[in-house]
């Protein structure tokens, strides 16, 4: 399963209810250095070799992400992104997830974060990632994606899925990601806003809602919604300190949902 976390915002709230993610440009992300060209910039001698177009900073700051993590009960994540556990938080999936492909018909991959205490060095071709592909983790050397287009992009799709492990290591995040085949051209099954994209959610995908404990009581009737439209159990975050540690429990939120 992964958990993706929302703020108590309306707009949160009705892209679940009406089986939405959103995927928000990368140029608009808080890391200023995710996805950005300038993971590769630096690296002259690569780039004598690799054909980029010349706005490429533009394309790929069109490009889209839609963020989840392996855990439930992050602390890290409640504080920052659901508004001081006012929000709440979705579970999906996984395997669901890698539907979405199949939905608009346009690739949307999904993989782990690699956090890396530094950035790869595209100068030297033996420089080695690992990207998921069909599945199955493989290995690659940026010597090999330079003369080979396939690998060359399976190279840009990976930095796409790097970032500082120092800062952002503790999130664990997995992340879909919207490219060039989304954000380039225009598809029916996608929304298109100023600042992203709405994609749709997998049916079955939904398995929980969990509501963080600070959530103002004129937001439940949302909760409400989302627990009775896709038939699934709200838990609540419980902090808990029985075990002299700074835990946070989910327990069972018996919310009163009228119809």
């Amino acid at each position: 399963m992964l958990y993706k976390y929302y703020s108590p915002q309306l707009h949160n709230f009705d892209a679940v209810i009406n089986g939405k993610f959103y995927f928000s440009k990368v140029c608009k992300l808080n890391d200023p250095f995710d996805s950005n060209f300038k993971l590769v910039e630096p690296y002259k001698e690569f780039l004598k070799k690799v054909p980029i177009a010349p706005n490429a900073d533009k394309i790929i700051g069109n490009y889209g992400t839609c963020s989840f993590s392996e855990e439930a009960n992050n602390k890290h994540l409640w504080a920052l992104y659901t508004d001081s556990y006012k929000g709440f938080v979705i579970e999906y999936n996984k395997e669901k997830l890698e539907e979405i492909s199949n939905i608009i018909s346009a690739p949307c991959p999904l993989h782990p974060v690699d956090y890396r205490k530094e950035l790869l060095c595209l100068n030297d071709v033996n420089a080695q990632f690992e990207l998921e592909v069909n599945g199955e983790k493989q290995s690659f050397k940026v010597g090999e994606c330079l003369s080979d287009d396939k690998k060359r992009d399976r190279l840009f799709e990976y930095l796409c899925y790097v970032k500082e492990e120092k800062i952002w290591g503790n999130e664990k995040e997995w992340r879909l990601f919207a490219g060039r085949h989304i954000s380039e051209k225009q598809n029916s099954k996608i929304e298109y806003k100023e600042n992203g994209y709405l994609i749709p959610i997998p049916e079955g995908a939904i398995k929980s809602v969990i509501v963080g404990h600070n959530m103002e009581d004129l937001n439940l009737p949302y909760i409400c919604r989302i627990a009775r439209q896709y038939n699934i159990k709200i838990k609540k975050t419980n902090p808990n300190t029985e075990n002299k540690k700074w835990d946070i429990d989910l327990i069972d939120f018996p919310l009163e949902c009228k119809k």
